[in-house]
C-alpha cells in the first residue's frame, strides 16, 4: 500500500470519528508533549513557565542517553508523564525523562531505505504510534 494511500485512510478514519456525538479528545496534560507539534492542537506552544529569560542562562544537562545504531537521528521527541519517546530507523525507545535510563526498546524489522531515518512517533491513549519505511503503521503500548 502506498503512504499516500495510508495517509488518505487514516484522514478517512479520523473525519469519520470526528463527528461522532460523546467522541471528546481530551487535552493533553500541561507539560505532556504528545505530538511532534505538542499538543493535539499542533500550535507547538507550551504554557510551562519554568524557563525564563531570567534563568535560562542557568540550564544544565543532568543526563544523556547513548542510542547504541548509528544511523541519523531525525526524530521529534514526544513527552508523556515524563518519558520521552523517539524513533532511530527501526528502533522506537521509552526513555526516563529525569534519568536518562532506558523504559523499553521496540524494533520492528524493516527493509533498509535510502536515508535510514524515521520522523518520530504519537501518543494516544497508552499507546504510541510511528510510521515505517513500508508504508505501515505500529501502535505500540506505552
Amino acid at each position: 500500500m502506498k503512504l499516500s494511500t495510508v495517509a488518505a485512510l487514516i484522514l478517512i478514519v479520523l473525519a469519520g470519528t470526528s463527528g461522532r456525538e460523546g467522541t471528546t479528545v481530551a487535552a493533553a496534560p500541561v507539560g505532556d508533549w504528545p505530538t511532534y507539534g505538542g499538543p493535539l492542537a499542533g500550535d507547538r506552544y507550551s504554557p510551562l513557565a519554568q524557563i525564563t529569560t531570567a534563568n535560562v542562562s542557568r540550564l544544565r544537562q543532568v543526563c544523556a542517553f547513548d542510542a547504541p545504531e548509528a544511523v541519523n537521528f531525525q526524530s521529534g521527541l514526544v513527552a508523556v508523564d515524563g518519558v520521552l519517546y523517539f524513533t532511530l530507523f527501526n528502533n522506537t525507545y521509552a526513555v526516563d525523562g529525569a534519568t536518562c535510563r532506558q523504559v523499553w526498546k521496540h524494533t520492528r524489522a524493516e527493509p533498509d531505505t535510502f536515508l535510514m531515518v524515521n520522523r518520530g512517533v504519537a501518543y494516544s491513549d497508552g499507546r504510541v504510534f510511528r510510521g515505517t519505511g513500508d508504508a505501515h503503521v505500529v501502535a505500540i503500548n506505552a
